[in-house]
């Protein structure tokens, strides 16, 4: 190695957020080595606290914490829970599935650190479960949750899947971008979901139905 130059080199890191250890050694004039610390992960996430109002669910054995999110996904999913179980104190509380993991990242939903699922790698996206939710009450719910946050989308229409809301406080990702400050759904994906909410905030009466009824 030639003394006082500076030596560049790039990474690409991971999908999956994990602590990668590099281990550096240079011989010449002088000797040794330098051991540095990647932490791929996304800063910030803190875990959602038990509550009366909502039920978390969805942990496995490998990953037994799937609740985490940024601070300000908590505070939406937790105002969306109090102010549905107020319109509705004899029906159950909404049932909160996959958030994110501790550190973000790829969520690992099938255990081989791959996709298919591509979201909620950020801590600004939840499931909550359509089936708890009574038929007659999803009307309500749906413009609790429009008012509140960026979108709605209706999921798990699939015979494999779980009918769903998939849920994001941030801003869909117009195509072509570059910036992935926030890992959300393109809009290639979005169209092919059912989406509930109109940008105003306000329910979109055409796909009401489809966001109400359970296919499968």
């Amino acid at each position: 190695m030639m003394p006082n130059t500076t030596y560049y080199y790039w990474e690409k890191m991971p999908e999956f957020s994990t602590l990668i250890t590099e281990i550096f050694e240079w011989t010449g004039g002088c000797s040794g080595t330098q051991t540095d610390y990647l932490y791929v992960v996304v800063p910030g996430l803190v875990q959602i606290s038990t509550g009366t109002n909502y039920i978390l669910y969805g942990e496995t054995e490998t990953h037994p914490y799937n609740h985490f999110g940024t601070k300000k996904l908590i505070n939406t999913v937790t105002e969306i829970a109090n102010e549905y179980k107020s319109l509705f104190p004899t029906s159950e509380p909404i049932y909160i599935n996959d958030m994110s993991l501790p550190w973000g990242g790829l969520f690992d939903i099938n255990n081989d650190w791959k996709v298919p699922h591509t979201l909620h790698r950020w801590g600004n996206q939840v499931d909550i479960s359509k089936i708890k939710i009574p038929q007659e009450n999803r009307r309500k719910f749906i413009k609790i949750v429009c008012r509140k946050t960026e979108f709605l989308l209706s999921e798990g229409d699939k015979p494999t899947e779980a009918p769903h809301y998939h849920l994001s406080v941030d801003k869909t990702e117009d195509e072509g971008t570059t910036n992935r400050s926030y890992c959300i759904p393109p809009k290639k994906y979005i169209e092919r979901k059912v989406q509930c909410c109109n940008p105003d905030g306000t329910i979109d009466l055409g796909n009401l139905e489809k966001c109400i009824n359970i296919k499968n």
